[in-house]
């Protein structure tokens, strides 16, 4: 066993590293110093990147800037050579680092997903997903408060400031938030909605402009017997996003707000029926449309997906551009969608009238990359691809799954336009 100078223990096997809140390293419960704003930096590039070489240049770009000193490769070795004392007290000369490693053509963290706060979080997200799924809500709920509870504030708020951090702030904070709300709709299947009222409260008053939320907490004053004060945050969130963002809300909100108008009986809470986490009304994140001139037409996943990991390998979701073409002159095979590598692509399938992307014209042997805001032509009929505000492709497959696992359904063509942005 090759063993550093704590305690006789194995390499790394006492160390913590945190970056959901304050970076912080501990070793067998001790904090370890971590030194200065460029070290810490430093250290937060390599667990961003852990278990990924990040080229030396590369980190000297990040940690400088377009204009580095003359002396920044020698800092950054001297940065590198403090951790590895730091991280392996008891190295010897004439063995490999293990942890802070040299691999050209820089330098990678070798950090097991356990000692990460945030593989730890992403491991208890996997597991509810899992639980809900196969009908064990109570569980899937304790999971994923626990999986929130490892937050200890911002993500890496100690170098909020930095250029590198703002991408990787942004995507760890949407993927806090979609966790929130994937708790609050499994407490919202086991019947807590009276429970919830004030939580989600203080959530949609935080972040007004998060329609899910505001979809949950409409449905929790709705179950709670207070139907007027539903409508209420219907038509309170409605102002706010025509007067800031000058958008309706999108369609799963404006139907929540018609079945609770008409008391539709499919929004009452029912106890649970071992089919696992049922999503109600607007619990399912928007995801990927086309928008069509009158109509939208929401991107719909094949069922089969059900039972194995979204992310795996190519998925094919289903388009049915007929719903949506009053002239029938494309088909139901006009082109093929394709999902892969957090992307969208589309091909043509030999259609008469041909299909086009920005005026590009799209090749059957050819897949073409979709973003948001694309202008595409299918035959005659003109659409826009449209992405949702804070849009995650893994998180929105992964929540589809979910949904898809206790419905026969996801999505259908709408008449009612959805918010766009990105």
């Amino acid at each position: 066993m090759v063993q550093n100078g704590r305690a006789g223990t194995k390499v790394g096997e006492d160390l913590e590293f945190r970056i959901l809140g304050p970076l912080e390293v501990s070793a067998a419960g001790k904090m370890l110093p971590l030194g200065g704003a460029k070290q810490r930096a430093l250290l937060s590039i390599l667990l961003i990147n852990a278990n990924r070489v990040v080229a030396s240049d590369r980190l000297i770009e990040l940690l400088w800037g377009d204009e580095p000193p003359d002396t920044a490769h020698n800092a950054l070795q001297v940065y590198v050579s403090q951790f590895r004392k730091l991280l392996e007290p008891g190295h010897r000369q004439d063995a490999p680092y293990q942890i802070l490693v040299s691999q050209p053509p820089g330098y990678a963290l070798r950090v097991e997903a356990s000692r990460l706060d945030l593989g730890r979080f992403e491991h208890l997200v996997e597991e509810a997903r899992r639980a809900a799924v196969t009908g064990k809500r109570e569980r899937a709920a304790a999971l994923l408060r626990d999986a929130l509870g490892i937050w200890r504030g911002p993500a890496l708020a100690d170098v909020a400031e930095q250029p590198f951090a703002v991408a990787e702030r942004t995507r760890l904070t949407e993927r806090r938030w979609r966790t929130l709300e994937e708790r609050i709709d499994v407490d919202l299947a086991l019947g807590r909605h009276a429970d919830l009222v004030g939580e989600l409260e203080a959530l949609a008053a935080e972040h007004p402009l998060r329609e899910r939320l505001c979809g949950q907490l409409m449905l929790a004053l709705y179950r709670s017997g207070r139907q007027a004060e539903a409508s209420e945050v219907y038509y309170r969130t409605r102002q706010r996003l025509v007067d800031e963002l000058g958008m309706e809300p999108g369609g799963d909100l404006q139907k929540l707000l018609k079945e609770i108008l008409t008391q539709a009986p499919g929004l009452n809470w029912v106890p649970a029926d071992g089919k696992g986490l049922q999503t109600e009304g607007p619990t399912l994140p928007p995801g990927p449309v086309f928008r069509f001139d009158g109509a939208t037409l929401a991107i719909t996943l094949p069922k089969s997906l059900v039972g194995r990991p979204s992310r795996d390998g190519t998925i094919r979701p289903d388009l049915d551009l007929t719903a949506v073409d009053p002239q029938k002159t494309v088909s139901r095979r006009h082109a093929e969608l394709a999902y892969r590598d957090d992307a969208m692509f589309i091909r043509d399938l030999t259609s008469v009238n041909g299909t086009t992307v920005n005026g590009r014209r799209v090749r059957p042997d050819e897949w073409s990359p979709l973003k948001h805001g694309d202008r595409l032509t299918f035959g005659t009929v003109s659409a826009e691809f449209i992405l949702p505000e804070g849009f995650v492709w893994r998180d929105w497959l992964d929540a589809t799954v979910l949904a898809e696992a206790a419905a026969p359904s996801i999505a259908s063509p709408s008449g009612e336009g959805e918010g766009g942005g990105r």
